[in-house]
């Protein structure tokens, strides 16, 4: 089963994020390809083509291979023979199966000379195998690697995110509230990355993908309604900077329910409180009552004062001698010092 990348995420509840996650739409498609690159191979060509042009007896190079003839067989028989996306759709398909291709070429750790002979050999795959989605290009992302999971993490994000709204409800149950978390932890990256993007001049691949964002999610609303149903506060990404305009850094404002919740468990608390201490007020009420108006009262208060002046004396008697051991106890450990430090 594929695990979605989340790494941008930080804290605890990250894998219970994951496990969400992979009911999204996207994460299913990613699930049936898993499915098929486990299947032998039926095609003949796929296994010629990639015998033929993947050589080497290195782990990596075999690993290559396996993934070679896998992905032909998805391409061939899964998308062209049954044909699983139609034309207005396959692009977008062909985006995300590049993306999730290039993930399972990254595993391999091969070479960049063994990762492009790769991508070679499954593009002349796609002329003889596949012609008529030639025109849905693979994409060798080993040309843009150091940026390769910034452009992942943000098309994958834009995929899924109009699902993620459907599945947030108001009511801020678990769920709700692990999703609410995701979104929030998502800009918070979005925002460290998307300064990177010059309005002119060279730009990283992803920066297409960042200029997306707005005509898809806001202009749909999307965002908008995530921002309420998720109850957010729309912050400074740093503590020196305004608040941004389109995708703002985000806080989940808290719960009301369980403001209400605490609220009665602290009336809870106080009431029991008050129901034990009022019998105890009461009682000593009457004892102190006792105690300063009554003759055995009187008896009582003599008797402690004289146990008083015997222990204030006693008192002051430990107390010189504490001081006294206190002032040994100080010459000894400065004694101690000394002869470890010249020794």
């Amino acid at each position: 089963m594929y695990k979605p990348n989340i790494d941008y995420c930080e804290g605890t509840d990250k894998d219970q994020i994951k496990d969400l996650l992979k009911n999204v739409t996207l994460y299913k498609l990613y699930n049936t390809y898993e499915c098929e690159l486990k299947n032998d191979p039926a095609v003949g060509t796929c296994n010629e083509q990639c015998d033929a042009k993947l050589r080497g007896e290195s782990n990596e190079v075999l690993k290559l291979l396996k993934l070679c003839k896998g992905f032909c067989n998805i391409i061939s028989r899964v998308i062209n023979k049954n044909r699983i996306c139609k034309e207005s759709s396959c692009r977008g398909s062909f985006i995300y199966m590049n993306i999730w291709l290039h993930d399972h070429v990254i595993e391999t750790s091969a070479s960049d000379e063994e990762i492009n002979n790769f991508y070679t050999v499954l593009e002349s795959i796609m002329k003889t195998d596949a012609p008529e989605l030639y025109e849905y290009n693979i994409t060798n992302y080993n040309k843009y690697k150091s940026v390769f999971k910034h452009m992942k993490y943000l098309s994958e994000f834009l995929n899924t995110c109009d699902d993620i709204q459907k599945e947030i409800s108001t009511n801020m149950g678990a769920k709700d509230q692990l999703y609410c978390t995701y979104i929030k932890e998502f800009f918070k990256y979005y925002n460290k990355i998307e300064g990177s993007c010059p309005s002119a001049g060279t730009k990283p691949i992803y920066c297409n993908v960042i200029g997306m964002y707005k005509p898809t999610l806001i202009n749909a609303r999307t965002i908008d309604s995530i921002y309420n149903k998720c109850k957010f506060d729309k912050i400074p990404c740093e503590s020196d900077s305004p608040v941004k305009k389109d995708f703002p850094c985000l806080e989940i404002k808290d719960n009301l329910f369980k403001n209400q919740s605490q609220s009665g468990n602290i009336r809870n608390i106080a009431s029991t409180l008050n129901t034990a201490i009022l019998p105890f007020i009461s009682i000593s009420g009457i004892s102190l009552i006792f105690y300063k108006f009554t003759p055995l009262g009187s008896y009582l208060r003599t008797r402690l004062r004289r146990k008083k002046n015997i222990n204030t004396n006693t008192h002051e008697e430990k107390y010189n001698n504490l001081e006294n051991i206190s002032e040994i106890q100080g010459n000894y450990t400065d004694n101690i010092n000394y002869n470890i430090m010249y020794k």
